[in-house]
C-alpha cells in the first residue's frame, strides 16, 4: 500500500493499494478476493514520535483480550469444555499444545523472502503434498488448523496461539473463500482447495469446507465478518444440495462427500439457526445413511462400491447427527448416533492407512454422544482412547473430554 498526503494544498489523502513494495514487487488479486485493511489516521496538529506510533501500532495488532482460556472453557463460551484438561488428559494437552509462543517475525517463505500482503496468515509446503497429487501448495485452512489453533489456546491459554489464530482466519476469509465471480454467482461462499495459488481450485461442498475456526473466533472475538463468512458458506451448501437433492460423491451419497457440509451446515446453524439449514444436513444425512451397510454400520467409500469403514466420515457424521437431534429431538438421530458408535467399536478392519479402527480422534464425540444417549459408560474408554490418537481432526474434542472427565455427573440427553 502506498499513502501521499498532501499539506501544502488542499489536504488531500491518496491511497494506492497493492503498490510495489521491496518484498513483493507486486499484487494482483483475483476475482473473488475481499482484502479487508484497516487504516488509522492522526489529525493532530504535531506528528507523533515515532514510538508512541510503534506501541500504538502493536495495541492495534495484540489488542487486550478480556477473557482467559480458562474463564472460556468454565463459562461454555465454546460449549462444554474440560475444567482440569492437563491434569486429566495430559497426553492431549501436550498433543495440542506443544511448541513455544507464535513469533510472526520467524515466518518466512523458502527461507528468504516474506510472505507479503496476500499470502500473510497461510503456510506454503513446497513439495509437502506430493503424495496426494498436489504437489507444492498453499494450505489454505486445510483441515481447519484455525480451530486447532484455538483449541490450544483454550487448552493450555498460550496468548499467541489465539493471536495466530486471528492472523489465519483474516487471511482464509479474504482470499481462500470465494466471495464474488462473474457469471457464476453459484461459486460465492465456495473455499478454495489445496494449490500452487491461493485460488486455483474452488473446492466442492464435498471436499470442505472448515467453518468451524472461523465460528470460534468470531464468538470469542465478537467479530461479525468471521461469523456472516461461515453462514455464507453455509449457504453455498444449502445451494448444492438443493441443485443436486443432495447426491454428492459416489453414487450421490458417499460419507466422505457428506460429512463436512453436514458438519457445517449444523455448525452454522448454532449461530444462525435457519431452517433451510436443517432441511439441506437432514438431506444429506439421509444420503449417508443410503450408503450405510445395516449389517455392519459401515459406510460405502467415495472410490468405488465396497463398504468399509473410514473412520473420520463417521465421526463427522455422528457430530451432524447429534447437533441434528439436539435442535429438532428426532429420535432417529439419536439412534444414528448409537449405531455410528456401535459400527466403530466393532469394525474389524479396512484400508491400512486408517488405522487402527474404531479409534481415530474424530470418533471421541461420537463415542461421548453415545455415552450422553445412553450413560452407558462402556462408551467412555473408546471416547478417551480416541482422544489420544492425533490432531488432524480435534473439532469436537473440548465436548468429549469435558464428558469423559465428568462422567456420571451429568443427565441423560
Amino acid at each position: 500500500m502506498a499513502l501521499a498526503i498532501d499539506n501544502q494544498r488542499s489536504r488531500s489523502l491518496w491511497l494506492r493499494l497493492f503498490a510495489y513494495c521491496a518484498q513483493q514487487q507486486y499484487y494482483m488479486p483475483t476475482q473473488g478476493e475481499a482484502k479487508r485493511l484497516e487504516m488509522w489516521l492522526s489529525f493532530f496538529a504535531d506528528e507523533p514520535a515515532m514510538d508512541a506510533v510503534d506501541r500504538f501500532n502493536d495495541l492495534v495488532q495484540r489488542p487486550p483480550r478480556l477473557f482467559s482460556a480458562k474463564w472460556v472453557r468454565s463459562s461454555g463460551g465454546l460449549g462444554p469444555a474440560p475444567e482440569h484438561p492437563q491434569e486429566r488428559f495430559p497426553e492431549v494437552y501436550e498433543a495440542n499444545t506443544a511448541g513455544g509462543p507464535w513469533d510472526p517475525s520467524a515466518v518466512v517463505r523458502n527461507g528468504s523472502a516474506g510472505y507479503g500482503l496476500r499470502n500473510w496468515g497461510d503456510s506454503f509446503n513446497p513439495n509437502h503434498w506430493i503424495k496426494a497429487g498436489y504437489g507444492s501448495a498453499w494450505s489454505n485452512n486445510y483441515y481447519d488448523t484455525i480451530f486447532k489453533l484455538i483449541l490450544g489456546y483454550v487448552l493450555g491459554g498460550e496468548p499467541t496461539r489465539f493471536e495466530q489464530a486471528q492472523v489465519m482466519a483474516n487471511h482464509y476469509m479474504d482470499t481462500d473463500v470465494c466471495h464474488f465471480r462473474a457469471g457464476h454467482p453459484e461459486q460465492v461462499g465456495g473455499d478454495y482447495i489445496l494449490g500452487f495459488d491461493h485460488t486455483a481450485t474452488l473446492g466442492s461442498t464435498g471436499h470442505r469446507p472448515s467453518a468451524q475456526g472461523l465460528i470460534a473466533l468470531g464468538l470469542l472475538g465478537a467479530d461479525p465478518d468471521f461469523l456472516e463468512t461461515a453462514t455464507l458458506m453455509a449457504d453455498r451448501i444449502v445451494a448444492v444440495v438443493k441443485a443436486t437433492d443432495g447426491k454428492l460423491g459416489f453414487r450421490g451419497c458417499a460419507p466422505r462427500c457428506t460429512a463436512f457440509p453436514m458438519m457445517n451446515l449444523m455448525d452454522a446453524y448454532d449461530i444462525s439457526p435457519k431452517p433451510e439449514y436443517l432441511a439441506a444436513a437432514k438431506k444429506l444425512l439421509d444420503r449417508a445413511a443410503e450408503s450405510t451397510d445395516a449389517r455392519r454400520g459401515a459406510q460405502l467409500g467415495c472410490g468405488g462400491p465396497t463398504y468399509y469403514s473410514i473412520g473420520h466420515s463417521e465421526g463427522q457424521t455422528g457430530w451432524a447427527a447429534m447437533a441434528y437431534y439436539r435442535a429438532t429431538r428426532n429420535p432417529a438421530m439419536a439412534y444414528r448416533v448409537i449405531g455410528l458408535a456401535e459400527a466403530m467399536m466393532n469394525e474389524p478392519g479396512g484400508p491400512v492407512t486408517w488405522q487402527p479402527w474404531g479409534h481415530l480422534e474424530s470418533e471421541a464425540a461420537l463415542y461421548a454422544y453415545a455415552y450422553v444417549l445412553t450413560h452407558d459408560e462402556t462408551y467412555l474408554a473408546h471416547a478417551e482412547r480416541s482422544l489420544r490418537t492425533g490432531t488432524w481432526m480435534p473439532q469436537k474434542h473440548l465436548e468429549a473430554m469435558f464428558w469423559v472427565e465428568r462422567a456420571g455427573s451429568q443427565p441423560h440427553e
